[in-house]
């Protein structure tokens, strides 16, 4: 379906709003949650088409090759995205665990630039189970790095519960708790995550994200004391230089496009349908 998709983009740029999003779909469709890049791209083909086209019906024809300035440059992007994605091969192996095998242990990482955030949670040998990209709205890109740091070990211990949650319930007999180490190379956070009680941190935040650091970090000591009841818990600092994978994914969208802007400029100069800033203590991120 992708590749028919973008071969009658190349072929004739009229199209609709449905067959854009039904494109985005399949690109998307990852049960198994191991294709992060596509997951990626095709919520910026999303962001792109329902920005630009919000108040066009799903089914009326829509003419991309009078997209001109960001928006062209944008499209442009993410089709080659999408082209490189489906010439990619596809193999993923799931390792078997026995009953009388070494309890799991799992590292969840983390990070956040300018332009978005990222984790992978994955084992120790190096097989990825959960992994997430994020881009920054427009009003995100304003708030300060730690917040954004911040924002995404949150989102990341709130997947991981989840994860834990289902393993719990779908493990045949007692398994042995698993044992994680979340690591993060931003200071902050790592202390943070450390304290259970931090109002200096609180009181030095600037008084616009007061309240926003106090939401997150109350949510944070929710999130993990819930986790300590399902495995054992490791906090740590990595250096920058070895967080590789997640730095990636925390500029997922800082592809360059034909103007010479990144995706993340161009997507954010364009807006999104919700330019509202999100709040993952309440509505996600």
């Amino acid at each position: 379906q992708v590749v028919k998709f973008l071969a009658d983009i190349k072929e004739k740029e009229v199209t609709t709003k449905r067959r854009c999003f039904k494109g985005a779909g399949c690109l998307a469709f990852d049960p198994g949650q191991q294709h992060v890049w596509a997951r990626s791209c095709a919520d910026a083909l999303r962001a792109l088409i329902g920005k630009l086209y919000a108040k066009v019906d799903w089914a009326s024809a829509i003419d991309l090759s009078a997209l001109t300035g960001d928006a062209r440059s944008a499209l442009n992007c993410i089709l080659q995205w999408m082209e490189d994605l489906c010439s990619e091969t596809c193999e993923h192996s799931s390792p078997v665990r026995f009953d009388d095998c070494q309890s799991l242990e799992l590292e969840a990482v983390c990070d956040a630039s300018n332009s978005g955030g990222g984790y992978v949670i994955r084992t120790v040998e190096g097989t990825v189970i959960l992994s997430c990209a994020v881009r920054w709205r427009k009003g995100e890109r304003s708030w300060h790095s730690n917040r954004r740091e911040l924002c995404m070990l949150l989102r990341m211990l709130q997947d991981l519960s989840d994860f834990l949650h289902f393993r719990q319930r779908s493990t045949c007999g007692s398994a042995n708790k698993p044992s994680v180490t979340i690591l993060c190379d931003n200071k902050s956070c790592v202390l943070w995550s450390q304290s259970s009680d931090s109002p200096e941190i609180v009181e030095a935040s600037r008084a616009i994200e007061r309240r926003a650091i106090a939401r997150l970090l109350d949510g944070l000591h929710a999130e993990l004391v819930a986790l300590r009841s399902l495995c054992s818990l490791r906090i740590c600092h990595v250096a920058g230089h070895k967080n590789q994978l997640a730095d990636a994914l925390s500029r997922a969208y800082d592809r360059s496009t034909p103007n010479g802007k990144s995706l993340a400029d161009c997507l954010c100069s364009i807006g999104d349908s919700e330019d509202l800033p999100r709040d993952p203590t309440r509505t996600g991120i």
